[in-house]
């Protein structure tokens, strides 16, 4: 119940976040997190990387009850997981001065930036914590409302997963002839298309192959269970045109 409550909350601060429709460009930045390593947002998307920004403030309950999750996360998708996503946190409240001691007592592993909050709260109109952006390679980002992950990452590793493949790959009609079934995967991936024959690569996020084939017609399954989790690229071709879809595996 309580949880409803502070989600219904959240909801209802919503209409003041950053004043900006979806598909905009999130705005350019360059910040030193505590550790004192820069970070630069447009570096990160020219290396076609996902950013995510957590922010919250060492007092909010529900910014405590959520560090599990983007601990998961960071831990599978982040810089210390398959790093398909770089996971930014920034402090919203300028008067706290104990970020390291909420460090060390909820094991936050993302870097922790509290240079920003002029920016986070003017800029990007940040009025409530826990914030999440997800920004995608092209630099435009999703401003849904996005719940509190508490022990569940899921929500944001969707709204990753919608970002366009940083590869420049053409979609033509195979787009509406193939489809995948499932795009959260543990051992199999379905799939389903009208083609006579199609052939596939599956890419990590580093650009490695990781498997490839040919898929026949109809709907059908692919054994995935020889691949580490984390985020693919599933590339499939006619030989006239490519089409690009992602998933993830998960175990």
């Amino acid at each position: 119940m309580k949880r409803i409550l502070l989600v219904s909350t959240l909801i209802a601060t919503m209409q003041f976040a950053l004043a900006q429709p979806d598909g905009s460009v999130f705005p350019d930045f360059t910040f030193t997190d505590i550790d004192g390593q820069e970070h630069h947002l447009q570096s990160y998307l020219d290396q076609g990387k996902t950013v995510v920004i957590d922010v919250f403030a060492t007092w909010c309950g529900v910014c405590q009850s959520s560090t599990g999750g983007m601990e998961e996360l960071y831990t599978s998708y982040g810089q210390g997981g398959d790093e398909s996503l770089v996971v930014l946190t920034f402090e919203r409240d300028p008067s706290t001065t104990n970020e390291e001691a909420y460090i060390d007592q909820y094991g936050v592993m993302s870097p922790v930036i509290t240079e920003a909050t002029d920016v986070v709260a003017n800029e990007w109109n940040v009025t409530y914590q826990p914030r999440y952006f997800v920004i995608c390679p092209d630099g435009t980002f999703n401003n849904e409302f996005i719940s509190p992950v508490y022990d569940d990452p899921s929500e944001i590793v969707e709204h990753a997963m919608e970002c366009a493949p940083a590869t420049s790959l053409q979609e033509a009609d195979l787009s509406e002839s193939f489809r995948l079934i499932n795009t959260s995967v543990d051992q199999i991936l379905l799939y389903e298309t009208s083609y006579p024959v199609l052939t596939y690569n599956i890419l990590d996020v580093t650009g490695a192959l990781a498997q490839s084939g040919r898929l026949e017609q109809g709907r059908d399954r692919l054994d995935l269970s020889a691949l580490p989790k984390g985020m693919y690229l599933f590339h499939v071709t006619d030989g006239r045109q490519v089409l690009t879809k992602r998933f993830i595996k998960s175990d």
